[in-house]
């Protein structure tokens, strides 16, 4: 598994091998070989943080779409402001962590302002008073 040590956005992660579906410590689930699912999908951009908040983009309600077939991944989010001057880190950072899941051969991520963010999508699990 490839990972990008300089991007600051992306947590490392343990390393993915073929499993039985046992929990990896710093992951979470880890899938079988080749079975690529939303909720995988999800677990990975869980990596990804938005800098100026200093929370993952699944969290903050950031993913709108996720598509999946066969190998290749497509996710449509949107970021915390239309202007955001972070906008291709982040969005790149979401692909690379995609392409770094095994069995994810492409991946695409596409910035879309439609519904515009607002503080209501934070996951009410992580919702702080503070945000």
């Amino acid at each position: 598994m490839n990972q990008d040590t300089h991007n600051p956005l992306t947590r490392p992660s343990a390393t993915l091998s073929p499993s039985d579906g046992k929990r990896d410590g710093v992951r979470g689930i880890v899938p079988r070989a080749g079975a690529i699912t939303e909720a995988v999908v999800l677990d990975a951009l869980r990596q990804v943080l938005d800098p100026e908040i200093g929370m993952n983009i699944v969290d903050l309600g950031l993913i709108y779409d996720v598509r999946i077939t066969g190998s290749e991944v497509r996710v449509a989010m949107t970021l915390t402001t239309a202007g955001c001057p972070m906008s291709e880190s982040i969005r790149s950072g979401a692909e690379l962590v995609l392409l770094n899941l095994e069995g994810v051969t492409a991946a695409h991520v596409e910035l879309v302002f439609d519904p515009p963010w607002h503080p209501g999508m934070i996951s009410q699990t992580t919702a702080s008073p503070s945000v």
